[in-house]
């Protein structure tokens, strides 16, 4: 059966998930579902698809041997045993279900696939002594593969280099569950703080990308996780950046009431099953407007922009998440996440 964006533009496609198109055109590739037939319960069906929703309606159609569809299971799997969280749990196991994938893919070895032996002590510690959050992330941890597709090779002297210090990125490392954060200067100066991003994530009462993200905002964010996902359908594939046109709004912790409109690049880099980085860049449109407030302390007189212009163009595609179809179906996810 061709995908949703094959079907939708009437060509040939290919079949496989994701097909050659839609990694060209660095489009989020799904199996297309046809309603013909349907009538009254066309309304039914929809219900059905918002209860299940969010980023599991985005790749819950991926074969049950999609790499990173495994690893998404697989971290949900890890994350909910050590936040204690049944619903995160049930979530990972409705979407394996859905999508085909055995228990014995996720938790035992799977040829050169190492299990999940990690987990037998997660289960027998109590909550009070789980680990969620390990000590700051640094940039010389930071994968070669993931800097090359970021356009970050040049910064030779790490977070106090030109070439990242004056962008706004922020990077999270998860590892068998626990994350690690990493925040480059700019980001910490005009955005939100390093030691911020650790206590919301620690509390657990929202999402950290609620920290600088509007609500309306937040399925975008999900979809682009979405599509970085679908890219990586078998193991040891390179990380390939995504530039969102999203026209986001990055809001600020440090009492800016202006929001910048941004891009989003995006890019997740899947070492193994149990271990993956995220790169996230808001690069500012070419129309916004910097409020004084988080102009750069450092940029000379007269030129306020400058701290917000050093952020590289890599000649990524521009993936249009404002054609996406289903937002509502995206609210699921969020509260996963939360």
């Amino acid at each position: 059966m061709a995908c949703r964006e094959c079907h939708t533009a009437k060509v040939k496609c290919d079949k496989v998930i994701p097909c050659a198109r839609c990694v060209r055109l660095s489009k989020v590739c799904v199996r297309h579902e046809s309603r013909q037939g349907q009538g009254r319960n066309k309304k039914r069906a929809r219900t059905k698809i918002s209860e299940d929703a969010a980023l599991s309606t985005e790749v819950g159609t991926l074969k049950p041997n999609h790499y990173g569809l495994q690893y998404l299971v697989r971290s949900w799997v890890s994350l909910a045993l050590r936040r204690r969280n049944f619903g995160l749990l049930a979530r990972a196991g409705m979407i394996a279900d859905r999508s085909g994938i055995s228990m014995d893919q996720i938790l035992c070895e799977n040829g050169n696939l190492r299990g999940m032996d990690f987990l037998y002590s997660l289960l027998l510690t109590p909550a009070t002594q789980q680990v969620v959050l390990g000590n700051r992330l640094s940039w010389s941890e930071i994968p070669q593969s993931l800097l090359m597709a970021t356009g970050c090779m040049g910064a030779t002297d790490g977070l106090a280099d030109p070439v990242v210090a004056d962008r706004w990125i922020w990077i999270r490392e998860i590892r068998q569950g626990i994350s690690r954060y990493l925040v480059t200067p700019a980001f910490e100066r005009d955005v939100a703080g390093w030691d911020l991003i650790q206590q919301t994530y620690q509390e657990n009462k929202k999402s950290v990308v609620e920290l600088f993200l509007a609500p309306s905002d937040i399925s975008k964010h999900t979809k682009a996780l979405a599509h970085q996902i679908s890219l990586h359908a078998t193991p040891d594939l390179p990380p390939k950046s995504s530039r969102m046109k999203s026209k986001l709004k990055l809001k600020n912790t440090k009492g800016a009431s202006t929001a910048v409109d941004v891009d989003q690049v995006f890019c997740l880099n899947i070492m193994n099953l149990d271990h993956d980085f995220s790169f996230q860049e808001y690069m500012p449109r070419g129309d916004h407007t910097v409020p004084s407030t988080i102009a750069s302390s450092s940029a000379p007189a007269g030129d306020t922009d400058a701290a917000f212009k050093s952020g590289l163009d890599l000649g990524l595609p521009l993936l249009d998440l404002d054609n996406f179809d289903d937002d509502s179906d995206l609210d699921f996810f969020m509260n996963v996440l939360k």
